[in-house]
This record gives structure tokens, sequence and C-alpha cells, in this order.
């Protein structure tokens, strides 16, 4: 489940496996038995008690998955994850290219749909992680095994078990019909498994991306090596243009122990980086053994 929020509610996604979901404006049932997407919009003040704007419920034949939720400025609603064959939305149905494909989906502030798109390839192909910089580009981060993977321009092709994607869109307008056009995609990764998982933006309007890597892995400033699996950072410049130029990348441990990096966020000056780790984590000249698996978080001045 992905919760993202402006002032005054907040606004969840998530995949329900089983029959039957409440929420506090209605009951959905799951169409195919197995896994549906949800949107549901709150509206609450620290005061109160939330109670739901709207909620929305989409599904198909087979597996469909909610992994991240963001409201831009203007309170725009913004969802990816991915889906198995074919998921229904509102202004149409998407049909998966192969195994599984990923979605990315937009509302209005009262949840009307604004325009919804898939993205992948023949194998698993997953988005894990969406953000808007409010000025009509939405960005998507996640994982594919396609060789063939399409998101918009020339198809990306899987090094390994999994490799991290971006993918920038600015949303456009023909003959009043709303839709996302491609900007940029690219890819990152090895022989093992890559995930991009989550994204931020800063004030400026700098994007930055955490996942995992395994081994190595190189985002455009040279190849980050580790011996165990370990959290990747990287920082983009999104130019007027749309383009996308790569500024920064370092990992977070992989050395004592596994780490994945699941969150990210970002102002101007620093960027945190919230995630999991087992066996040890190193962080500058503290070491923390994990009680199995714990959690971390992470802050580096810019």
């Amino acid at each position: 489940m992905r919760i993202s929020g402006r002032a005054g509610g907040a606004v969840v996604a998530a995949q329900r496996p089983g029959a039957s979901l409440w929420t506090p404006a209605e009951t959905f049932t799951s169409r195919a038995g197995t896994s549906d997407i949800f949107v549901a919009s709150y509206s609450a003040s620290y005061h109160e008690t939330a109670s739901a704007r709207w909620t929305k419920h989409f599904g198909g034949v087979s597996w469909c998955e909610g992994n991240s939720i963001f409201v831009d400025r203007h309170g725009n609603v913004y969802i990816t994850g991915y889906f198995e064959e074919r998921v229904s939305f509102v202004r149409g149905t998407l049909d998966s290219a192969g195994a599984a494909d990923v979605f990315v989906a937009s509302f209005t502030p009262s949840g009307v749909e604004r325009y919804s798109m898939r993205a992948g390839g023949s194998e698993l192909d997953l988005g894990h992680g969406v953000a808007a910089d409010g000025a009509g580009r939405v960005y998507v981060a996640g994982s594919f095994q396609s060789q063939n993977a399409s998101f918009g321009g020339s198809p990306l092709s899987s090094a390994g078990h999994y490799d991290v994607f971006l993918a920038g869109y600015e949303e456009g307008s023909d003959s009043g019909d709303l839709h996302a056009a491609h900007r940029f995609s690219v890819r990152a990764g090895g022989d093992a498994r890559d995930e991009g998982v989550a994204l931020a933006i800063s004030p400026s309007g700098w994007l930055y991306a955490t996942g995992s890597f395994t081994e190595e892995v190189d985002l455009g400033g040279g190849p980050l090596i580790r011996n165990r699996r370990a959290t990747l950072v990287a920082a983009h410049e999104v130019t007027d243009e749309g383009h996308l130029n790569h500024t920064s990348s370092f990992a977070i441990g992989g050395e004592g122990g596994d780490t994945q990096g699941l969150s990210v966020a970002a102002s101007d000056t620093f960027v945190c980086i919230g995630g999991e780790f087992i066996d040890s984590l190193t962080l500058g000249e503290r070491t923390s053994v994990a009680d199995g698996r714990d959690a971390f978080i992470a802050c580096f001045e810019l």
C-alpha cells in the first residue's frame, strides 16, 4: 500500500487479493478473484476523522497491482503498478504485450480519470514508483525483464534478471483528448536483479530515484560495484525540453549485508532514503546489525 497527500487530505493506492474490500465509501469485489487495484481519496485535518471523498476500483481477468501513488501541487493523482493480460480503466482497456506490463493512470482532484497508458514487452515489466512535477510531466520507475520493452521510444532490452527503467512523459491534448507523450526512457543494470523502486522531485525540479542493484550498475556516472545487494541513489536534471541528464549516483550498503531502497524524499539541499537491510549496514562511522530484517533512514546533503 502507498499513501500520498497534500494539506487537508490523503490518497491511497494498493492491490487487493481476494474477494472483497471495504472502504468508508463502498465495498469493492475483485473482478477475477485474484488481485485488483483500488484508489481512495480522503479528506481530514489533524482534528478530524478521515472521510472518503472518492474511491475507484480497477481490475481485469488476472493479477493487477497498484504499487505507487503521487499527488501533484494541483491535486491531480497519479498511480503506477502492473497488470497481467488486461486491465480496464474508465477510458478504456489496456492489453499486456507479455507476461505483465506497466500501467500509469491519472485522475483529477475529484476522481475523474484523465488518462491511462501501458508500457512493456514480452516478459515481466513492473511499475514501482511515480512522481509528477505539476507542470504536466510525469515520471515512472520500475524493473523490467523484456528484451523488447517499449516505453514510448526506442525499445529497451534487459541485460539480466531485472533491469532498472526510468521513463518520462509530458501531458498533451489531441482534439481535446488528454494523453501522456513520451519524452525519454532509459535503462540500467547488469546480469542480476536491479530495480527502480521510488521517485521524488525537489522544489527546483530535480528528479531523484532509489531502488536496489546486485553486484554492479551504471546509472550514467560510472559503475557502482558491491558484493551484496545494495541501495542505489541517483540524481537527474530534467531540462526545459523534457530530457534527462544524469548528475550523480551513489550506493548505500551492499558490503556487510543486503539493502533495498524503498522510498525517497528530496529538498533543494538534502535527499533522504528509507529502506530495509539484513545482516549489517554501515552509514558513515556507524554500523548497525539487523535482527532479521530492519529498517533504515539516511539523509545526505546535496
